[in-house]
């Protein structure tokens, strides 16, 4: 069972804090591994997580909330190897070309040290509208 979520937790107003000190969001990998570990003691299958960052228009943020969602993963997998299997980025932020080009880029620049952590990358779309602009039919 694969758990996603929608990001760290970072509050605006906690930029610099860890990832352990903004919401509850941001403590699911590490208690997905400490469950891990109870799951495996007792011969169950185990459960991963692919653990979110949510975009938002605030380099600094930004990058915060980046900067924490690699730690969390370190540190769950730390504690139950396999637990976080990669790195989502939203695209709720992607509204034009310009915020579409802002998420690759920043993608590109994690790229390497997310899969040097063993870690997949990818974007959670709500439809390939954010970033195909195509024109659906109109419905009859």
């Amino acid at each position: 069972m694969n758990f996603m979520t929608y990001g760290i937790g970072l509050f605006y107003t906690a930029a610099s804090r860890s990832w352990d000190e903004g919401d509850s969001t941001g403590l699911v990998p590490v208690a997905a591994a400490e469950v891990n570990k109870i799951l495996k003691a007792k011969g169950m299958r185990t459960v991963t997580v692919s653990q979110g960052i949510f975009q938002n228009e605030y380099p600094d943020i930004q990058e915060q909330e980046i900067r924490n969602a690699l730690s969390a993963a370190e540190d769950a997998n730390r504690i139950f190897n396999g637990t976080v299997t990669g790195i989502i980025f939203t695209s709720d932020y992607v509204s034009n070309e310009d915020t579409g080009n802002l998420v690759c880029r920043i993608i590109d620049e994690h790229k390497i040290k997310t899969e040097a952590m063993g870690l997949k990358i990818g974007v959670r779309l709500r439809s390939c509208t954010d970033i195909i602009p195509i024109k659906l039919p109109e419905a009859e």
